[in-house]
């Protein structure tokens, strides 16, 4: 079994002009979406609260960011 990935946007909804275009893997199973910090920041993104989350598999590890806009 592959997997399977595509290009999506993800977009500031304060600040529509804000975008980036990334390339990422589709897991239909999953019920967040983990993108990098650098990539949120890049757009607008900050911080607003810490969530423990702990994720299993091949770049399995434990994280505490949460963005919103």
């Amino acid at each position: 079994m592959g997997f399977v990935k595509v290009r999506f946007r993800i977009i500031n909804p304060v600040e529509k002009e804000k975008h980036i275009d990334v390339e990422g893997v589709v897991d239909t199973g999953t019920i967040y979406t983990v993108v990098g910090r650098a990539l949120l920041e890049s757009i607008g993104f900050k911080p607003v609260e810490k969530k423990r989350f702990r994720a299993f598999g091949e770049g399995g590890g434990e994280g505490n960011r949460h963005f919103r806009d």
